[in-house]
């Protein structure tokens, strides 16, 4: 299983097995922090509402899904659990 650190306290750095990653955009940074710190599990609705709260919620899901998968991509496999859960089911 790969280690992943993350360093917020200066500038932030993401490292996978000790190799640094760059994280391009600030909204995926924000977003992966956001999870790290909080380890828990998020609903998508409201997650694309505290990153996207100028966009309506069609646009803020769309981001959200972009976001997610530019930083699976970035982190080179299934680091994040973005997996959409049937309420029903639970």
């Amino acid at each position: 299983m790969a280690c992943l650190q993350i360093t917020l306290f200066g500038a932030p750095i993401v490292e996978r097995d000790a190799v640094p990653i760059h994280i391009q955009r600030h909204k995926g940074l924000a977003l992966l922090a956001y999870l790290a710190v909080t380890r828990q599990a998020h609903h998508r609705d409201a997650l694309a509402l505290l990153f996207w709260p100028e966009a309506d919620q069609s646009s803020a899901l769309a981001n959200l899904r972009r976001e997610l998968s530019r930083l699976k991509e970035d982190l080179g496999g299934e680091v994040i659990d973005a997996e959409v859960v049937d309420e029903e089911k639970k």
